[in-house]
C-alpha cells in the first residue's frame, strides 16, 4: 500500500471536510503530523490551501487576543533570542524559538505569521521567516537608489499581504532631508513574492520622511501605514498609507480632536484590525484612537483615555497590543513590560513576568504559511 492510498484510508472523509477539521487544530499539533508520512509532509509544507484556511480560523478566533513575539538580547551581543507567548495572564510562560540566524536581527514587519527580518551587521540583508515552522527565504535587496544628492538617506521597510491580489509584498521606503532647500524627498520600491519576484522602484517625487519612532508599518485594509514628516506642512499631523494592491500612496489625516503637542506625540499602530493612534499630552493623559471605518476621517473614535493622576504615571505606557477578554487594554511599557489598563477604575496592573527583560514585544498570529510556497520556491527548510 503506497502513502497516498494510506492517507486516503486514514481520512475516509471528503477532502473539504478533512481540510476543515484540520484547520481548527492548533498549529503545534498539525506540525507533529509532518512525521507521519511524506504525504502529510507535503500537505503541511507545500499545499497552499490548508495554511490559508487555518489562517482564516486564527483571525476569526483571536483578532483581539493574538500571541506575542518577544525579542531578547542573546548571551552574546551579536545574536537575538525569540520567544512566543500568549496574552493569557494565567500562563506567564514563553517558548523559545529556534532561530536560523546567529547574527543580531531586527523585526521590520509581521504579516500572517511571517516575520520580515533584517540582519543588523549585514547591509540590506532581508529574510522572511515563519517562526513556527522554521521555514525561511532570503530577499535580495538592491543598492540604495541614487535619486537624491544628499548622502543622509534612511531606509525603512514594510511587509504586508493584499487579499484581492493574494500576494505578499516587501516595501522599501528610502528618504532624505535636503538641508539646503529644507525639503524631504523619498522613493518607494516594491518586491512582490512569486515566481517573477523582483524589485521595482515606483514613486520618486514624494516629499515625505518616515518618522523614526514609527518605522514599524502596521497593515490595515491591505495597506501599510507610516507617520511621516512632510515638506511645507505641520509635519507631525500626517499619516501616509501605501496600498499593496494598487501600489499608490495617499494621506490619511489624523483626527482633529486628537491631542498632539510635539512631533513625537503620536504613533500609528493596528488594534483589533483597525488603524490606531496613540496620542500623548505633554505631562498629561494618553489617548488611543481607532478608525472605525477605514478611510472615513469622521470615524476616528477615542477608544481609550489613560487618565494620569497622583500615583499613576502615564510616561511609561507605550503601545497598545490588544484587548483582553474582559475588555481591559493590553499595553507595552517603555521598558518592554506588559500591563493591563482598566478604563473604568483607571488602574494599571502588571500582566506577567517572563523571567527575562524583552528588548522588543510584537503581536503575532501564528500560521502555517510557508515563505517558500508564497515565493514560488520548491525548497523547504525546516
Amino acid at each position: 500500500m503506497d502513502e497516498e492510498e494510506d492517507m486516503n484510508k486514514t481520512k475516509r472523509l471528503p477532502d473539504e471536510v478533512f481540510m476543515e477539521i484540520l484547520s481548527w487544530l492548533p498549529i503545534k499539533t498539525l506540525l507533529r503530523f509532518k512525521c507521519v508520512s511524506k504525504s502529510w509532509l507535503r500537505l503541511l509544507t507545500t499545499d497552499p490551501h490548508l495554511p490559508k484556511l487555518q489562517l482564516e480560523r486564527t483571525l476569526e478566533s483571536n483578532i483581539n487576543n493574538p500571541n506575542i513575539l518577544l525579542l531578547q538580547q542573546g548571551d552574546r551581543e551579536t545574536n537575538t533570542n525569540y520567544y512566543l507567548a500568549n496574552f493569557s495572564a494565567t500562563c506567564p510562560t514563553s517558548v523559545k524559538l529556534n532561530v536560523p540566524f546567529r547574527q543580531d536581527t531586527y523585526v521590520r514587519g509581521i504579516c500572517n505569521g511571517l516575520v520580515l527580518l533584517h540582519l543588523a551587521n549585514i547591509k540590506d540583508s532581508l529574510y522572511i521567516w515563519n517562526p513556527l515552522t522554521g521555514d525561511y527565504i532570503a530577499i535580495p535587496c538592491p543598492p540604495t537608489p541614487t535619486l537624491f544628492p544628499s548622502r543622509h538617506k534612511t531606509t525603512t521597510f514594510g511587509f504586508g499581504f493584499h487579499q484581492a491580489s493574494n500576494r505578499y509584498k516587501v516595501v522599501r521606503f528610502v528618504d532624505e532631508f535636503d538641508k539646503n532647500n529644507f525639503v524631504f524627498n523619498s522613493c518607494v520600491s516594491v518586491y512582490t513574492l512569486g515566481r517573477d519576484s523582483s524589485w521595482r522602484t515606483l514613486e520618486k517625487d514624494n516629499h515625505y520622511k518616515v518618522c523614526f519612532m514609527n518605522s514599524f508599518a502596521p497593515t490595515v485594509n491591505g495597506a501599510l501605514h507610516w507617520r511621516v514628516y512632510k515638506t511645507g506642512l505641520h509635519y507631525h499631523k500626517v499619516i501616509v498609507s501605501f496600498d499593496l494592491n494598487d501600489e499608490v500612496s495617499q494621506e490619511i489625516p489624523i483626527a482633529d480632536d486628537a491631542t498632539i503637542n510635539t512631533p513625537y506625540d503620536v504613533e500609528v499602530r493596528e488594534l483589533g484590525g483597525l488603524l490606531c493612534l496613540l496620542c500623548d499630552k505633554y505631562l498629561g493623559d494618553r489617548q488611543i484612537w481607532v478608525m472605525k471605518q477605514y478611510g472615513v476621517i469622521s470615524s476616528w473614535t477615542k477608544q481609550f483615555q489613560i487618565v494620569c493622576k497622583v500615583g499613576l504615571s502615564c510616561s511609561y505606557v507605550s503601545l497598545p497590543l490588544g484587548v483582553a477578554n474582559n475588555g481591559d487594554l493590553i499595553l507595552m511599557k517603555s521598558n518592554s513590560e506588559l500591563v493591563l489598563y482598566d478604563q473604568e477604575s483607571n488602574l494599571i496592573r502588571d500582566l506577567k513576568n517572563f523571567g527575562f527583560k524583552p528588548r522588543h514585544i510584537y503581536t503575532y498570529r501564528e500560521s502555517l504559511v510557508s515563505p517558500n510556497v508564497i515565493s514560488g520556491s520548491e525548497l523547504v527548510r525546516t
